[in-house]
């Protein structure tokens, strides 16, 4: 019986030891600020879509001011003025980019 006491008491301690490493971890991850968004403007290349179970889904693929090309997910709305060749407002939040609401100009 006091065998099984104390490898029961080893396991606890390991899963304790655990679940603090993770508590830490989360705690860590949501400390890190991101920053504020940064406004970028881009030019419209072309559109595109994606489906998915709801049905189909407008993309812009724009080319960025360094010269690279990428391809949003948006929505008709948003895009609702945009041509190709018009500039595009985006937003910068760390490595994810999105159309800014204001859209097309």
């Amino acid at each position: 019986m006091d065998n099984l006491w104390r490898s029961m008491l080893g396991e606890w301690k390991v899963v304790s030891a655990f679940a603090l490493v993770a508590f830490a971890a989360i705690i860590a991850a949501g400390y890190q600020s991101s920053g504020p968004p940064a406004i970028e403007v881009a030019s419209v290349v072309r559109f595109g879509s994606y489906a998915d179970e709801v049905g189909n889904h407008p993309t812009v693929i724009v080319r960025l001011r360094d010269g690279g090309a990428q391809e949003l997910r948006s929505t008709p709305i948003l895009l609702g003025d945009c041509t190709v060749g018009a500039t595009i407002s985006l937003v910068r939040r760390d490595h994810s980019l999105q159309v800014h609401p204001e859209g097309c100009r």
